[in-house]
Parts: structure tokens; sequence; C-alpha cells
């Protein structure tokens, strides 16, 4: 196995001594000369083979390579799962804190609302007639206030139409702000539909809300991209419009009192998501929100059911 680069001079020495050598097969060879110098041309050489210690074979290897990736990825997903175990603890924490308002809101100002809703009501027939259309007018309106709190506090305690849809709801926040404006606005759902979770819902529409309503006063934009996208890992929301860019000094605008892109960012991070904004002077900007499935989704999204799902669709 080339051991010995080249002949060795054993001098008068009858035998020879290697350490170190490896598992193999191996062929030593020797050739001697007379006390009148002639050598023998032909020499002599024996055949052996080496076999591996346990620590040396295939499989050791293999099994050692298999061990040191495994502690590499258990490492790693006790990692992740370390971080997942934070941010749900935080949402949870949101959540509670989501219904304890509820309760309130419910126990006091609606309630107190109501109460006034009907003890007005008692004294419309009491007011000569033009007064009491002018008071059935505002307690109607009263009446539609009470309803909307109420729909609210469903919403913050998690219960949402059966036909409540992110997409949809963006397309109503987009036909208020951009009903009179010149620019032309694009909405794109990729993947099946999925209701989002209580906390993903409402922040996902609050920063889509933050950044149309930046894009509609202060973009000058004249195209508008909105896209929406379910996969299997992760939830995704992209804004993107051609307008003017943002200034230089944009991310530092809440030192002035501007906080809607540091609001954004928090309430992205709040739920364990992400979001990007780039943006060139003049080249529009993009704003995108990536929310992982365990977060983003009400319901956990496997792999089989999206996929048969977009098969079926």
């Amino acid at each position: 196995m080339g051991h010995d680069p080249d002949w060795q001079d054993a001098g008068t020495r009858r035998e020879a001594f290697y350490t170190n050598l490896g598992p193999g097969h191996y062929t030593f060879q020797v050739a001697a000369r007379n006390s009148s110098g002639v050598w023998n041309e032909k020499g002599a050489s024996v055949q052996f083979d080496i076999a591996p210690a346990w620590y040396q074979t295939l499989w050791f290897r293999l099994a050692a390579i298999a061990l040191v990736f495994g502690i590499l990825v258990s490492a790693y997903l006790l990692r992740v799962r370390e971080l997942a175990a934070r941010i749900e603890l935080r949402v949870s924490e949101r959540m509670s804190e989501r219904l304890r308002i509820s309760r309130e809101l419910h126990d006091t100002v609606l309630q107190a609302l109501q109460g006034l809703v009907l003890s007005f009501s008692t004294l419309t027939t009491r007011v000569a007639p033009d007064v009491q259309s002018d008071m059935e007018r505002f307690l109607d309106e009263a009446e539609s206030l009470t309803v909307t709190g109420r729909d609210r506090i469903k919403e913050m305690r998690g219960y949402f139409p059966e036909n409540a849809d992110i997409a949809t709801e963006i397309q109503a926040i987009v036909s208020g702000l951009f009903g009179e404006h010149q620019c032309q606005v694009t909405i794109k759902t990729n993947g099946a539909s999925a209701p989002l979770s209580t906390i993903a819902h409402d922040d996902t529409l609050w920063i889509a809300r933050e950044a149309l309503r930046n894009a509609c006063q202060h973009a000058h934009a004249k195209h508008l991209n909105i896209e929406v996208s379910f996969t299997p890992s992760e939830f995704q929301m992209l804004i993107q419009d051609d307008g003017v860019g943002l200034e230089p000094d944009a991310f530092l605008a809440h030192q002035r009192g501007h906080f809607g892109l540091a609001s954004m960012r928090e309430r992205a991070n709040m739920i364990g998501g992400r979001l990007n904004v780039s943006s060139a002077r003049g080249r529009g900007t993009a704003i995108s929100l990536m929310l992982p499935a365990r977060i983003a989704y009400a319901t956990p999204q496997s792999w089989f059911r999206r996929l048969f799902s977009r098969r079926v669709n």
C-alpha cells in the first residue's frame, strides 16, 4: 500500500519493524546480495492483511457521522422549539389580556350603553314629534354602535364569522382608502385560503391598514400590488407600490413622533413574525409580512391537507 516510497537498506539486520500500519492488504518485498555484492534480482515477497479495529470500520465512521449530525439537528430543533414556546407564551399572554379587556368592555361600557338606549327609548313618547324623530335616529345610531361593539368583542375573543377571509377584509380596506384614488390596486391570493388565528388576524389587518394608508397618503403611486399567500409552512403578505419610495431616514421617524413603521415591526415581532421593508427613492416600497404556520393559522396545516385542497381547487 505504498508505506515505503522506496527501498530501505536494512544492512545486516534480519528483521524489519513497521508501526502504525493501517488496516488493509500489504505486500512485503525483500532483496539480498551475497558477499561479492551480487544482488538477487527476483527477491522474495510475502502478502498479508491487517484487519481494521472496531473504531476503524466503515460502519463505525458512518455511525459517528450520523451521531454528530443527529446531535446538531437535535440542538437546532431544541432551539427552534424553545423560541416557538416563547412566542406561543407571548401570544397566549396577549390573548389572555384581550379576553380580560373584552370582558370589561362587555360588563361596563356595552352594558351601560345598552341601558342608556333603553332609558332614552322610554322618553321618545313624551316629546314633540319633531324631537321624537331626531331621538329615534340617534337611538338607531346608538343601537348600531352597540351591535358593532358586540361584534368587536366577539372578534377579540376569537369568534369570527364563518366567511371571514383576510384577503376580503384587505379588499374592504383598499375600497375605503382608494375609492377615489387614481392608483390601480391589484390583489392576488396564492394557495387555499385558511382562517388565521385571532392574534395573527388582527395584527395582519392592522399592518395592512397602516401600510395601505401610507401608500395612499404619501407614495403617490400609480400601481399597488397586494399578494396574500397561504403555504403549509407560513403565511405571507406582500404590499408593493411604484411610488416615490421612503425617505432615507424613514426608519428613524419614531424619533419625530411617527410610529407607523416602528409599530408594524413591533407587532410582527410580538407574534413571532418577520416584517421586511425595502424601498428606494423613486422606485417604490415593498412591505412583506411572514408568519410561521403554527402562529398564523387557527388550525394546524398539514402538507397532505393543503396539497389535496390545491388539487381539488
